[in-house]
């Protein structure tokens, strides 16, 4: 009974250890998207304003939102939600610039 209980307990830690390392690693990758998502955030909080005109791919239309993860473009369409990266990475046109406030 010794030895088959010893067995058993090993293959439940190595199950254990297996799980757990899965576990780390789909989080380590969920949290990676999340990271950039919000990096990405960031950088346009400081090339884009509320209530500018802009033109993303086939949608042109007014950035209603800068968010933390995405960007809401109000177009013709209806409003378009652009995750950040995205919009990071793509060719975005400004059409009619705020002014900056002084």
């Amino acid at each position: 009974m010794g030895i088959a209980t010893t067995i058993v307990s090993f293959g439940f830690i190595v199950f254990l250890g297996v799980a757990g390392s899965a576990a780390v690693v789909a989080f380590g990758l969920g949290t990676r998207d999340v990271a950039a998502q919000l990096a990405a955030g960031q950088c346009l909080r400081r090339l884009l304003r509320v209530g500018e005109v802009i033109q993303y791919g086939m949608y042109e239309g007014t950035v209603r939102e800068l968010g933390l993860t995405h960007v809401v473009v109000e177009s013709g369409d209806g409003l378009v939600i652009i995750p950040n990266t995205e919009l990071l990475r793509a060719t975005v046109v400004k059409r009619q610039a705020v002014p900056q406030a002084t």
